[in-house]
């Protein structure tokens, strides 16, 4: 038989990379094909073969900075995307857990936002990956600047340096600071995370707190006022674990300089309230904060600096005082509010800017502020309501009582007074008076079992038990699960038999 003549046709050379740059392994690992990962490792796939470099020049506000991306070995793109069991795969094939792909990550990192995430992480320390790698981004890091609070308690409890840093020397807690995740923040405080170390830039978290970057969040306006809120609550939680107010960052920048550059009122009222930073120092443009404020326009953090004494002497870089330099821009209000200052005619507070502070629960400051206003601002409505409360929650129940009918007397309608008002005279035991109110509580809204309890605890302070037996019967039928009130009823029975 005469033997076929092999065919001149040359198989095709296959493409060792698909269009992403991928090998085979790595396309099979990131789509969790366990038994093609299997084929193709038995058939001496290169577990440690990495993707393409990638360079991509940016456009709009970034324009002409290039991100570099690629680097990414068969084990990052499991940890990513794929399932635990094909990082146990890849692991036991050989894969090298301290790899880091060109954005400095390693597998530890990218299992951080990927699915089963603390399973795989809990594998990869257990086999040896390390939690904070030298040159690369810090596992701990990475999950507090994606706001993964469960993965940076995780991280934490299997022994990660709560100071785990990015490779740009950046903290997990300057992270969780500029990027406004408040529990990681909060998760990171209470694990001693230290508050003096800076990132690459030179700023604190302190500093980070006090920017513009709530600013730049692009979702709708009731999540930037929350996200603000944070920021707020971040500093305030520094200053109380003595973050230094007057560190400068590498512009020579103070937090106040920074809140009062980006026009952050709270911030402002906050650090000069909390903290009493120095209000003549200078930046590296030779700005004060008073300076900064009045060049941005930034007009509520000038009232609060002029609030607390700024000097109107201070000049820019080009020896403009802050009323030349505000009538030069054509800042209409802020030149009133500096020729006001001038002429000693300075309005002391405004309300909206305390109930920023009553809002994040300092009370003590709170109502210092209140108590410093006007005498027509301290008739308004919110003010009388919130201050009511300030004195409640600091024990002052009887100037309460004062507040509380003054505030209910310009609005009769709002329902929650009458609770503030019962629980304060409840407090400095005015029965009577708590009866009358407790009455008209419940005449508003007959389904309040809190007014309908306070009614009857009103009759057994009078000691008339009878009286008190029905309001109270009233509070449990609308909330069963009032135990409070329960034993209250009880008493009532109790001695309403006696006394018959």
């Amino acid at each position: 038989m005469t033997p076929r003549k092999p065919s001149k046709v040359k198989p095709k050379a296959q493409k060792p990379r698909d269009k992403f740059g991928h090998t085979a392994l790595m396309a099979a690992a990131h789509a969790n094909r366990l038994d093609a990962a299997r084929r193709l490792l038995a058939r001496g796939a290169d577990v440690s073969a990495v993707t393409l470099p990638d360079h991509e020049v940016l456009d709009g506000v970034f324009k002409g900075y290039a991100v570099v991306s690629g680097g990414d070995s068969a084990l990052m793109l499991a940890a990513r995307a794929a399932s635990l069991a094909m990082v146990r795969l890849l692991v036991e094939a050989g894969a090298d857990l301290q790899q880091m792909n060109a954005q400095h990550d390693t597998a530890l990192a990218n299992a951080v936002g990927g699915p089963d995430a603390a399973a795989k992480i809990r594998y990869l320390v257990g086999k040896g990956a390390r939690t904070d790698p030298k040159g690369a981004n810090a596992a701990l890091y990475v999950a507090a600047a994606a706001g993964k609070a469960p993965i940076v308690a995780l991280l934490l409890e299997l022994g990660a340096d709560v100071d785990g840093r990015a490779w740009t020397n950046s903290t997990a807690l300057t992270a969780a600071a500029r990027y406004g995740h408040l529990d990681v923040f909060r998760l990171l405080l209470d694990a001693k995370a230290d508050i003096a170390l800076r990132d690459s830039s030179g700023a604190t978290p302190l500093h980070l707190a006090a920017t513009a970057e709530r600013d730049r969040i692009t979702t709708p306006k009731a999540q930037r006022t929350k996200a603000r809120q944070f920021y707020n609550e971040m500093a305030v939680l520094l200053i109380a674990a003595g973050a230094q107010v007057d560190v400068r960052d590498g512009d020579g920048n103070t937090a106040l300089m920074l809140a009062c550059h980006n026009n952050q009122e709270v911030t402002t009222q906050l650090l000069l309230e909390r903290a009493r930073p120095n209000l003549r120092l200078r930046n590296k443009s030779n700005r004060t904060a008073l300076i900064e404020a009045v060049s941005m326009n930034a007009v509520g953090p000038l009232r609060q600096l002029l609030r607390h004494g700024a000097s109107l002497k201070d000049r820019d870089e080009d020896g403009n005082t802050p009323l030349e330099i505000a009538e030069s821009n054509g800042y209409a209000e802020m030149a009133r509010l500096l020729a006001a200052a001038k002429a000693g005619k300075v309005r002391t507070a405004m309300p909206a800017d305390i109930h920023a502070i009553y809002a994040l629960g300092d009370y003590k400051a709170a109502l210092a502020a209140y108590d410093g206003l006007s005498k027509k601002d301290a008739g308004d409505f919110a003010v009388l309501a919130n201050s009511a409360y300030c004195l409640q929650q600091l024990g002052r129940n009887a100037e309460a009582c004062v507040r509380f009918s003054a505030a209910l007397k310009q609005r009769p309608t709002t329902q929650h007074l009458y609770r503030g008002l019962c629980y304060s005279q409840w407090a400095t035991q005015a029965w009577d008076e708590m009866v009358t109110t407790a009455k008209l509580g419940v005449a508003r809204d007959p389904r309040d079992a809190y007014c309908w309890q306070q009614l009857g605890l009103a009759y057994l302070g009078l000691k008339d038990y009878r009286s008190a037996v029905e309001p109270l019967e009233k509070a449990v039928e609308l909330d069963p699960g009032n135990a409070d009130a329960l034993t209250s009823l009880n008493e009532a029975r109790k001695k309403a038999v006696r006394s018959v």
